[in-house]
């Protein structure tokens, strides 16, 4: 007798919670690859594109994965429903001297924070729409990696992913990058979450904070305090056009990649106040 295999079906109607719930149900049915076999390779530097032909191979297969093949399959379930903004978020830990490394994707919607993903423990995958900020739901994470005895060592929140990439669009794995081991406090490491939730939410492409913890990554960046009374600390995440290479710009016309932008001189005027208000 043949084993009938998982299988997933979007409904016209249904509220965000029980469509994540569904596709995280999908997620589960598969399993955990405990076999220490990997059945799939997944090249994080691929496209899109690329990733959805392994996503359709994981379906046919319908054998275990593990986090990675997870995340990734999750984006692709998720893809098309608009009012779920999602980014993936990247754990690496520490344990007897052994360094582990664990991926989920996040989700927001409605005002609200959660994840789908697999993992070996209940705690570091799945959580429902119940976080109304990014930082409660990292220190969710923190406090069940500490829960296992793992010490956290940096977490790194990836980029927004669009629901209507371009051909050779990638997801962008490194947005924010947070070190946990460096001594930061939680209060200067939810605050910086806090500020790129922002972002994540779409609500700003401007962030602007006189004094942020030393905390940075390739696309949000913070840096110490300039002498000059006359700067402020701008963080501007904006969008650039591409122009590196001409092939590719070609077949990408609209394409585009992140950019940030730091330490920007702002002249003290209440016209240049102004200007910055609006832009938030």
């Amino acid at each position: 007798m043949f084993t009938k295999l998982p299988g997933f079906r979007i409904d016209k109607i249904e509220t965000a919670e029980t469509f994540l719930s569904k596709v995280q149900n999908y997620l589960n049915s598969l399993e955990y690859n405990y076999t220490g076999m990997q059945f799939f390779q997944i090249n994080r530097g691929a496209s899109i594109v690329r990733l959805e032909e392994v996503v359709k191979m994981i379906m046919l297969a319908s054998l275990p994965i593990k986090c990675l093949e997870a995340t990734i399959l999750a984006i692709f379930l998720t893809q098309g429903q608009e009012y779920l903004k999602r980014f993936t978020i990247s754990f690496v830990s520490e344990f007897n001297g052994k360094i582990f490394r664990h991926v989920v994707l996040g989700i927001y919607s409605s005002g609200l924070f959660g994840a789908l993903g697999l993992s070996r423990r209940e705690d570091l995958m799945y959580k429902p729409l119940n976080f109304p900020s990014l930082s409660l739901l990292i220190n969710n994470y923190t406090e069940a990696y500490h829960g296992h005895h793992h010490k956290l060592l940096r977490v790194k929140i990836g980029l927004p992913i669009s629901h209507r990439p371009y051909m050779l669009e990638k997801i962008q794995w490194k947005g924010i990058l947070i070190p946990f081991n460096k001594g930061h406090t939680k209060k200067d490491i939810n605050n910086i979450l806090d500020h790129y939730s922002r972002f994540l939410r779409g609500s700003t492409n401007v962030i602007i904070k006189k004094s942020l913890p030393n905390i940075s990554s390739d696309s949000f960046k913070t840096a110490k305090k300039q002498q000059n009374p006359s700067y402020r600390k701008v963080i501007r995440l904006g969008m650039a056009r591409n122009k590196s290479d001409n092939k590719v710009s070609s077949l990408l016309s609209t394409s585009s990649t992140w950019r940030s932008v730091t330490n920007l001189p702002i002249i003290n005027s209440k016209i240049a106040s102004q200007k910055i208000v609006e832009a938030e």
